[in-house]
């Protein structure tokens, strides 16, 4: 798929061009650094394992929150995750359903994490429209460090819609432990938000009449 760039941790090489799990891509960074300058790219789809450390888009001299970030999104991408690595479709995934009727209705066995670390939240989702599939969001403030402001694990500037997610064990010393959202509509569907820690609301935080959580 021409719009897709594939990422794996067991195989892939950034000398890669990205275009099929043959040739994947190892990082979630150089991935969000293709899409973010080809118009052409429109999803990434992210083979289970953990993202972050090292592998980072920080940038501490940011003015906004990239600066207290793993990874930021700057561009509107529908990013998936849970898959082995060998998937040629969204619907080939493992998932945790258990009738005909719910098919990947549950979260990823293949388990594909984007992890924070000491005062930096997982994921900053700097425009509007970005959609995340069957990813978890864990450790932003890693226990030791909360993250500073809101947000300790997601922060979406301009509303986001996430499906499938888990967002858990994330810390943040303003509002929001979990998830917050400044602007737009949040959108959460079969999601899980549990074990998040804040000075206000540990699942959940907002900008009061700018931001709303469906």
């Amino acid at each position: 798929n021409a719009s897709t760039l594939y990422v794996k941790q067991s195989g892939g090489d950034d000398a890669n061009n990205g275009s099929s799990w043959a040739n994947s891509l190892n990082t979630f960074s150089k991935a969000l650094e293709i899409a973010e300058t080809n118009a052409s790219i429109k999803a990434i789809w992210l083979a289970k394992g953990t993202y972050g450390g090292s592998d980072n888009n920080t940038d501490l001299a940011a003015g906004d929150e990239q600066s207290s970030s793993v990874f930021t999104i700057s561009k509107a991408l529908e990013i998936y995750g849970g898959f082995a690595g060998t998937e040629d479709s969204l619907d080939k995934r493992s998932h945790g359903g258990s009738s005909p009727h719910d098919t990947f209705a549950g979260h990823p066995t293949n388990e594909t994490i984007i992890q924070g670390a000491a005062g930096l939240r997982p994921i900053y989702l700097a425009v509007a429209n970005i959609e995340l599939d069957g990813i978890t969001f864990s450790r932003g403030g890693a226990s030791v460090a909360p993250v500073p402001g809101e947000g300790g694990g997601v922060y979406a500037k301009s509303g986001a819609t996430l499906w499938r997610c888990k967002v858990k064990n994330n810390f943040a010393q303003g509002d929001g432990g979990g998830i917050y959202v400044k602007g737009g509509q949040l959108k959460l569907i079969w999601c899980r938000i549990e074990s998040n820690q804040a000075i206000g609301g540990g699942g959940f935080g907002r900008n009061p009449g700018n931001g709303t959580i469906e």
